[in-house]
């Protein structure tokens, strides 16, 4: 049985009317069958969802279609391929190959285009910006100033957590197709709701995951926080112990005291330690005409024969190594 078949919004063979009825639960889009030329019958199928700040949906198409929808603006889309699907994903600068073991997510701050193979099935969640966000700054104990961005790949076998995460939305898919879901009252589905968004924060790397991690391990002090929400904020730009006591409002020996006791490490090693995190995701995502010098320059290293030696001690490779690895 299709899932999510007694919540049907679309179930046409109208290209038109299909972007019209989809373009109102996501935005608007274009569009577009890949092969014109092709004479094969068209249809799509829209199932629908909603639960408060998410929705769970289904859909399909029946030909090679080609979607642009820009900017997302106000929602995460997260996508999984069902059976044999296929999809390619272009978003952050990455083209993405989507099947059943390799989901995506679109961040609503960067520009994405889509192609869906032939009979493309997806189960796809999405999450409200404001709702995602919100949680974030609870979780994080911090003010968010820059928009959050995950990684747009999800390698279920390398990430374990985000596995787990979409078996249990397809249980939710299970539960919603018995019936037994709607018997949730409101406050269930909020809980519901909640444990979705945070076990997704924790799960899937985002620009945010190292003040996150260290948030749920201790309650460090607020000048800690805030000396760690200002570094992630800068990276690109020179830091000193004099920029942190005065975003801190503390003294120097308060703040280096507050991070030997709750982070183990001095102000400056941690923002390295920003730094080099910010680093590998910028090599692993570069394309065939970037080099290192350029990714490191824009990252604001100026000594780059020293960075690249406490690159290779924190992550066993140099940088161009890890420039090659992802080309």
């Amino acid at each position: 049985m299709t899932p999510l078949n007694d919540h049907t919004l679309v179930n046409t063979k109208h290209l038109d009317y299909a972007r019209k009825l989809i373009s109102g639960v996501y935005c608007d889009h274009k569009l577009s069958l890949a092969n014109v030329a092709h004479n094969d019958p068209f249809f799509a199928i829209h199932n629908y969802v909603p639960i408060d700040d998410l929705s769970i949906n289904y859909m399909t198409y029946s030909s090679k279609v080609i979607i642009n929808p820009g900017f997302l603006d106000d929602f995460y889309l997260l996508q999984l391929p069902l059976n044999n699907s296929t999809a390619t994903v272009h978003t952050c600068g990455q083209e993405v190959l989507s099947h059943s073991e390799v989901a995506t997510v679109i961040n609503p701050s960067e520009k994405t285009s889509m192609v869906w193979n032939e009979g493309c099935q997806q189960l796809m969640v999405q999450i409200k910006r404001s709702s995602i966000e919100q949680a974030l700054g609870r979780l994080s104990r911090c003010n968010i100033t820059k928009p959050l961005v995950f990684d747009p790949l999800i390698s279920l076998s390398d990430n374990r957590r985000m596995d787990s995460w979409w078996r249990y939305i397809k249980c939710m898919v299970s539960d919603i197709d018995e019936g037994s879901f709607s018997y949730l009252g409101t406050a269930e589905k909020k809980n519901i709701e909640k444990t979705i968004v945070a076990n997704l924060l924790h799960a899937l790397p985002h620009n945010y995951s190292s003040l996150l991690e260290v948030s749920q391990h201790t309650i460090a002090p607020k000048h800690v926080k805030q000396a760690e929400a200002f570094m992630l904020e800068n990276l690109s730009v020179p830091i000193n112990i004099v920029d942190l006591v005065e975003v801190c409002g503390v003294s120097a020996r308060s703040l280096f005291d507050a991070f030997k006791r709750f982070r183990g490490v001095t102000p400056m090693k941690r923002l390295q330690k920003f730094r080099l995190e910010q680093a590998h995701q910028c090599l692993m995502a570069a394309k065939c005409d970037d080099t290192v010098t350029d990714i490191l320059t824009q990252l604001g290293v100026s000594q780059l024969g020293r960075f690249a030696a406490i690159y290779k001690s924190a992550y066993g490779e140099t940088p161009s190594q890890t420039v090659k690895k992802s080309l």
